[in-house]
């Protein structure tokens, strides 16, 4: 299994609190464009991996479409563009605590654009849902328990039950053999807008898992040089 927390921006109480419920690797989605020197202060000395949130989480997509910043509404160099600016601030910020992996705001990528990742340097890609089998050089992992859901323009825990489920479900697909058996189970959260159950679950989920026999929670770092390896 492994653990990617979305849109951190700044070092905060929010934050705080999410780096205190387990010392398990996590891997932390940056956004380049709103990152403050505090995110670097409070990470220094730990185990936390950082990746590329997009650039600046900002929607570009028409009305009618699902919200996307790397949607197909814009040229493919115009994100490019972005991108490259954005790896050079988390880079410059972070040094080699930053991974050259891409996470998509809204988990939502222009396959066009996806394509040109590797050219561009990304050793990796992390969406949502069971990764399918592509065979370009590109590592994918993804995540598959979200455990927030959005209620109107706010984001709330799921519930118990649900955020086992889509666990249990991602782990029995594995073990079928009907999604690919050597991608991890990734777990998401996002520190700024959990509420205290969505704490509480996290915190349950990560101690009785990390204390089962048959579960090894992963790195960021070892599962995408592993993968580009």
């Amino acid at each position: 299994m492994w653990w990617r927390d979305d849109d951190a921006t700044a070092s905060s109480a929010a934050l705080d609190r999410l780096l205190a419920l387990s010392d398990l690797p996590l891997a932390l989605a940056v956004v380049p464009a709103q990152m403050r020197i505090t995110l670097a202060e409070r990470l220094a000395g730990g185990r936390v991996d950082v990746l590329q949130h997009g650039f600046s989480h900002q929607n570009h997509q028409p009305s009618d479409k699902k919200k996307a910043e790397l949607g197909d509404a814009r040229p493919v160099p115009v994100m490019q563009e972005e991108l490259t600016r954005g790896w050079q601030r988390l880079a410059a910020l972070f040094g080699r605590r930053a991974l050259r992996v891409l996470v998509p705001p809204w988990n939502r990528i222009d396959e066009r654009l996806a394509g040109t990742l590797p050219a561009q340097g990304y050793a990796g890609l992390s969406l949502s849902q069971p990764r399918p089998a592509v065979s370009d050089r590109l590592f994918r992992a993804n995540i598959h328990v979200d455990i927030l859901e959005r209620a109107g323009r706010s984001r709330r825990f799921v519930g118990v039950e649900a955020a086992l489920g889509l666990a249990t479900s991602h782990l029995a697909a594995r073990r079928a053999g009907t999604v690919d058996g050597g991608e991890p189970t990734g777990l998401l959260t996002h520190h700024l807008v959990m509420d205290e159950a969505a704490f509480g679950f996290t915190a349950e989920f990560l101690a009785r898992s990390s204390g089962h026999p048959a579960v090894k929670w992963r790195a960021a770092r070892e599962i995408f040089s592993a993968g580009a390896g």
